[in-house]
C-alpha cells in the first residue's frame, strides 16, 4: 500500500488510485516500462498529485470549470512553473486519463498562486487576454 498523503490545501488524507497509463504513453509516443502510475486525489479540493515520471518531483493539478468547459492548472513542484491547459475531454481519476489537452500558457516567471478558492476567478482573468 502506497505512502498516505494530505491535501496541501484542505490538509485532509487523499484517495490513493492507480491509473494505467501504458496505453496512453504509447500513443503520445513516450516508451518507458510504467504501466502505471500513483495519483492522489483530493474530492473536495479538485486536485490531483502526480508524482513526476522523471527525479523525485511531482505535479500539482487543480481543476476548474468555465462556461462549461474544463480547465486545469499544473504547477511543477521541482521547476515552481505553472501550467494553464484545456481539457477537452476529462478523465475520471483512477478510471480514465484526461484526454485532448491543449496547453494554453506557460508561467516560469511572475507565476501565479493558484488555490482551489481562486482558480475560477484567476483563470477567468487569463482567459480573457488568450
Amino acid at each position: 500500500m502506497p505512502n498516505k498523503r494530505l491535501c496541501d490545501y484542505c490538509q485532509q488524507e487523499t484517495l490513493y488510485v492507480s491509473l494505467d497509463i501504458m496505453s496512453k504513453t504509447r500513443q503520445l509516443g513516450f516508451n518507458h516500462n510504467q504501466a502505471k502510475i500513483d495519483i492522489y486525489f483530493c474530492a473536495a479540493c479538485n486536485v490531483e498529485y502526480v508524482p513526476a515520471f522523471m527525479g523525485n518531483g511531482c505535479r500539482r493539478n487543480l481543476y476548474t470549470i468555465i462556461n462549461e468547459e474544463t480547465y486545469r492548472w499544473t504547477i511543477d513542484c521541482m521547476s515552481g512553473h505553472g501550467y494553464m491547459w484545456y481539457v477537452a475531454e476529462p478523465g475520471t481519476p483512477g478510471q480514465k486519463v484526461n484526454s485532448g489537452l491543449k496547453l494554453l500558457k506557460v508561467f516560469d516567471i511572475d507565476v501565479p498562486t493558484i488555490t482551489p478558492e481562486n482558480i475560477y476567478n484567476k483563470l477567468s482573468m487569463y482567459l480573457l487576454f488568450l
